[in-house]
């Protein structure tokens, strides 16, 4: 039996989530709930990448750009990195950027992990872990966390999960925008 996320509902439930007194149930229901209200609109993520390189989602059109939430000390994060790095290698000459957005807190330690691991795509760490700028203010409550902007610069998917990724990349690059809602 296959089952089908409705999106109107998903969408009511996290709004009465909203009214729950709790505040952490609260706060996560508001983050999933603002992510889920930017599918289908343009990102605007720019930062100065701990390589020296200036990041502007903007003047990323026409590629396909993986944001990637993650961090150096996660193992999670650590565990999908080879995937990540075969996903660039196959589709980086077809149109396919990655982003990474660091919740590092040792700025340094990033750095090192960054070069040890060849990561060739650029970063972002202000050096404040979880209170990170764009952690905050996309509502990242956990890591890691992949997105999916396609080539018209619009917000695909918030939940891109790494046995998916190829797939997507794929139907992106070959069918315009096909991919359906997370």
């Amino acid at each position: 039996m296959l089952l089908r996320f409705d999106h109107a509902k998903g969408l009511e439930f996290l709004e009465n989530l909203l009214k729950v007194p709790e505040g952490d149930l609260a706060a996560a229901a508001k983050a999933r709930l603002k992510k889920a209200e930017m599918i289908g609109k343009p990102v605007d993520i720019r930062f100065l990448a701990t390589d020296g390189s200036t990041v502007d989602t903007q003047a990323l059109h026409g590629k396909i750009v993986l944001v990637d939430f993650w961090a150096s000390w996660c193992p999670d994060c650590i565990r999908e990195m080879p995937s990540v790095r075969q996903a660039y290698q196959k589709y980086r000459d077809k149109g396919f950027f990655i982003i990474g957005i660091s919740l590092d807190t040792d700025e340094q330690a990033l750095a090192n992990f960054v070069v040890k691991k060849l990561i060739p795509w650029p970063q972002c760490c202000d050096g404040k872990g979880w209170g990170s700028e764009l952690a905050t203010k996309f509502g990242v409550r956990a890591i890691p966390e992949m997105w999916l902007i396609n080539q018209a610069g619009a917000l695909v998917s918030t939940e891109v999960q790494i046995g998916q990724l190829d797939q997507k990349i794929g139907e992106l690059l070959g069918s315009g925008d096909r991919l359906s809602r997370n």
